[in-house]
């Protein structure tokens, strides 16, 4: 193996390991007594069981990492850094702080920069640009449950 195929294979790694351990960190946040507040809330019909979160984010955590990896060397990481910032900010806001508000305003800055990183990354690699749409997608269904959370069950400030 040359050194630039083992730079390059460890690039894969270290971005996905990166993406999964924002995953893992951000579900430091889902103890018990915050499952316990979480399904009191009005959630939404259309809220998956909760077995269904782990593996739809541990996939689209693997996918962010091997998009970002594809571009790595050719255009800006600060879209990418911001939107895993604002990723990881999500879980925090919503089940240690117990804002949903503050989550789905989080969640819409979440949205602008998950498009800000698909145009950047569209530049360098298509391939890079569609790894992300499944977290686009996702995000965006995951808007709705938030925003449900919010609007149905009156979670606003002062409410």
């Amino acid at each position: 193996m040359t050194l630039q195929t083992f730079q390059k294979f460890s690039r894969y790694w270290f971005l996905v390991l990166l993406c999964l351990g924002v995953g893992f960190l951000s579900s430091r946040y889902m103890t018990t007594d915050t499952m316990i507040w979480y399904q009191s809330l009005n959630l939404s019909p259309l809220t998956p069981p909760d077995g269904v979160f782990m593996p739809a984010w541990t996939i689209l955590y693997i996918l962010m990492g091997l998009s970002a990896a594809l571009v790595w060397d050719e255009v800006s990481p600060r879209p990418f850094a911001f939107q895993l910032v604002a990723n990881g900010a999500w879980s925090f806001f919503f089940f240690y702080l117990r804002m949903p508000w503050l989550a789905f305003i989080d969640i819409l800055l979440l949205l602008f920069l998950i498009l800000w990183t698909i145009k950047v990354f569209s530049k360098a690699s298509k391939i890079a640009a569609w790894l992300l749409i499944p977290y686009l997608l996702w995000t965006i269904f995951a808007s709705y449950l938030n925003g449900y959370v919010v609007f149905v069950s009156n979670t606003l400030p002062g409410a």
